[in-house]
């Protein structure tokens, strides 16, 4: 691809939860307001936090899907059970995606697509409705090409392509179907639920490096963004 700013510019894919805007955050902020929740979920920790501490919460959560971490009964209650329960919930309205901030890389993709800096945008989004498209598109003006399966989109995009994710999940899913070789990735420091700790990530990115090599780059995913704009 001429005429790019970027080297790996056949496609530029970008994950909307977390790193457009986090439909999740508002999702939260209601369930814990619905007494029923309790009897499945442990809200006790974020029964009455501020919108501050409700945020910061959200950020140092160890799973994307945070009815994992909320789980009361992790041996009887399965992750698929949660990650279905989630689409479910947040398909509901278009409130979760209207009011959700649009964070700045959310912002820089109107730059991205009038200036034409690579040769296709794909969002990834991975449930199957139509507000987050709706939303953005509305928002920006602009027209984006919103995908649910990620194994579709990696085996549109391959390796000549930028990505950036804000689940470091998806890389092992890149290594699995052999495209993390020559690609260009950009993951997020502001979200617990990629790393082991603190401070490291869930995957040893400098061991991997050796083995497939990539460019990896890191970014600052959000400013500070309440429940409600």
């Amino acid at each position: 691809m001429e005429n790019t700013i970027f080297y790996n510019a056949d496609y530029i894919v970008v994950e909307y939860i977390d790193l457009i805007k986090s439909p999740y955050l508002l999702l939260l902020d209601q369930i814990r307001k619905n007494p029923k929740i309790n009897e499945i979920m442990n809200i006790d920790e974020i029964d009455f936090l501020s919108d501050d501490g409700l945020y910061e919460w959200y950020r140092n959560r160890k799973h994307q899907n945070f009815f994992i971490d909320l789980n009361r009964y992790p041996d009887q209650i399965s992750e698929e059970s949660l990650n279905k329960l989630l689409e479910d919930q947040i398909g509901l309205s278009e409130y979760f995606y209207k009011k959700a901030v649009l964070l700045p890389l959310g912002g820089a993709l109107k730059v991205m697509k009038r200036q034409g800096i690579a040769g296709e945008i794909i969002i990834y989004f991975p449930h199957h409705n139509d507000f987050a498209k709706a939303d953005l598109e509305d928002k920006l003006d602009e027209k984006f090409n919103f995908m649910d399966n990620f194994d579709e989109i990696l085996d549109m995009t391959k390796e000549n392509s930028t990505y950036f994710l804000s689940n470091i999940d998806l890389i092992n899913k890149m290594k699995e179907k052999n495209y993390l070789q020559f690609s260009s990735i950009t993951l997020p420091i502001d979200y617990r639920y990629n790393k082991k700790n603190m401070d490291e990530f869930k995957i040893d990115l400098e061991a991997l490096y050796k083995e497939y090599p990539f460019k990896l780059t890191y970014m600052r995913a959000c400013t500070f963004a309440k429940p409600k704009e």
